[in-house]
């Protein structure tokens, strides 16, 4: 069990506005700069690339590589590259484009499972390609689209359709159903974050992976076989009450599933408020910004860190640190120096460096996205626009406003009295099966069914046996109530000769 004391003692020192720039903002900027960033960013809108199909609207896409334009632009088989769609589009979805936010949602399926484009989600093609249909990478445009719109039923969707996907090794939860999208290191840690943001609890990467015990599926089967023997008896034969107890015992089960439930959803958002607290999303995310390497590797870092510092609830310096160490090794990336420093005088400068003007731009495949790319590599040749697009949103919002949260300690009130509900159903389901074994116990002394006491005694004998047994079954639950109910259980059993 999950439940911590300590959690009320637990103070979130670092709950505070993420106004955390290193450089000189620019609120205003040149105004010559400012005024070329608004004519390139018409241009960009011009020529937007988006992926057409039959199944749907057209969504925000790049299209495939290639040097052999027609006319100066793309043949039209190579206009539709999503494998990527999830995760550019959740990133435009964050700076406020919702173009970006309604590819994401259209990606998930009804059953909560995330696919890599809406295309691909409606042709759900098989697992085992050289490509999966969902990846760790595309997981966090799934976040970013979850986090920035508030949308919780696709969280709780998702969690669910993970948590029965299976997992790698008998361990690992996994993003699709190919061993190649088990979780990493940073998984668990950001899915928690993104769940403790809505105050929910994550079950996926819950440590003590055992459900808990449901009381009322032992009680249900017993009291389902007792009553199966006695629906045999004619109906003369049976105690009045019979029906009654009956009726009122399914009612109590019921009562008493709803109360277990509720009461393992509060363990499982306590257990996901203590691993928060821990603040492994933090250290993970400056550990790989030191050891990535370069390209989508260390991209995947500076979405780790936006998403942390946006929408994350709190931020500590290790985020901070980690976004300036990427922005270090990366130091002509427009969105690395966003996520260390905000919206600065250099990443206007970078952003007029890398994208094209109307009149410098020639024609080009419309392949990458910038930003995941090494400074090394000429990848602003081949932009999508998207990425440029994409930046000066990013830089026209400001510097990053992150969510405040308070700290959970009505999970631990609220688990104590989901506790105290289920306790009390318990009980009177026991009352209940108490009364089934009156009937049972009048019916066997009548003669017509083999009796559980000793034939060789009289019933009155029996009767005193009986009274001396459940004398100290009372003294036993007033010892150990838990101990009790399994032994009734068990108890009933033999007496059904099961």
């Amino acid at each position: 069990m999950m439940r911590s004391s300590c959690l009320l003692r637990i103070t979130f020192a670092t709950l505070t506005l993420l106004l955390l720039p290193t450089a000189r903002v620019a609120m205003a900027g040149d105004k010559a700069k400012e005024d070329e960033l608004s004519r390139r960013m018409s241009y960009w809108e011009e020529k937007l690339p988006f992926c057409t199909w039959d199944g749907g609207p057209p969504f925000p896409s790049k299209y495939d590589d290639t040097d052999n334009l027609v006319n100066g632009r793309e043949p039209e088989h190579l206009k539709c590259n999503d494998g990527d769609s999830v995760l550019f589009n959740g990133l435009m979805c964050a700076v406020g484009d919702q173009r970006g936010c309604e590819a994401v949602k259209a990606s998930q399926a009804p059953d909560g499972r995330w696919w890599r484009s809406p295309r691909k989600m409606k042709e759900a093609g098989p697992e085992g390609g050289s490509e999966t249909t969902f990846s760790n990478d595309h997981s966090r445009g799934a976040m970013l689209y979850i986090a920035e719109k508030r949308d919780k039923d696709a969280l709780m969707r998702w969690i669910r359709w993970i948590d029965g996907n299976g997992r790698y090794l008998a361990v690992d939860p996994r993003f699709c159903g190919d061993d190649r999208c088990a979780f990493k290191p940073i998984d668990c840690p950001l899915l928690d974050r993104l769940a403790f943001s809505f105050q929910e609890g994550n079950p996926i990467c819950d440590r003590n992976p055992l459900k808990a015990i449901n009381p009322a599926e032992s009680l249900r089967n017993t009291f389902n076989e007792v009553t199966r023997r006695l629906n045999n008896t004619p109906i003369e034969r049976l105690d009045p009450a019979y029906h009654v107890v009956v009726r009122g015992f399914h009612e109590v089960i019921s009562a008493l599933e709803n109360a277990h439930s509720e009461m393992v959803k509060l363990e499982q958002k306590i257990g996901t408020a203590k691993r928060v607290s821990e603040n492994t999303a933090a250290l993970v995310t400056l550990i790989n910004a030191e050891v990535n390497k370069s390209g989508y590797p260390r991209h995947g870092v500076a979405v780790s860190a936006l998403f942390l510092k946006k929408y994350g609830g709190f931020n500590t310096h290790e985020v901070s640190a980690a976004a300036s160490i990427v922005a270090s090794k990366e130091s002509q990336n427009a969105f690395f120096e966003y996520v260390a420093n905000g919206p600065t005088e250099r990443m206007l400068d970078l952003i007029l460096a890398k994208c094209p003007s109307r009149d410098s731009d020639i024609p080009h495949a419309r392949f990458q996205w910038i930003w995941e790319r090494a400074d090394s590599e000429p990848a602003a040749r081949k932009t999508m626009y998207w990425d440029c697009l994409f930046a000066a949103k990013q830089y026209r919002s400001g510097p990053i406003q992150g969510i405040n949260l308070p700290v959970p300690t009505v999970f631990d009130l609220a688990y104590r009295r989901a506790s105290d509900e289920r306790n009390w159903q318990i009980r009177q389901a026991e009352a209940r099966l108490d009364r089934i074994e009156e009937i049972w116990d009048t019916r066997s002394l009548d003669g017509d069914w083999s009796s559980p006491f000793d034939p060789n005694r009289s019933p009155i004998q029996n009767l005193g046996q009986r009274a001396e047994e459940r004398l100290r079954e009372l003294e036993e639950a007033a010892r150990n109530p838990g101990r009790a109910l399994e032994k009734k259980i068990e108890k009933v059993r033999r007496k059904l000769r099961l």
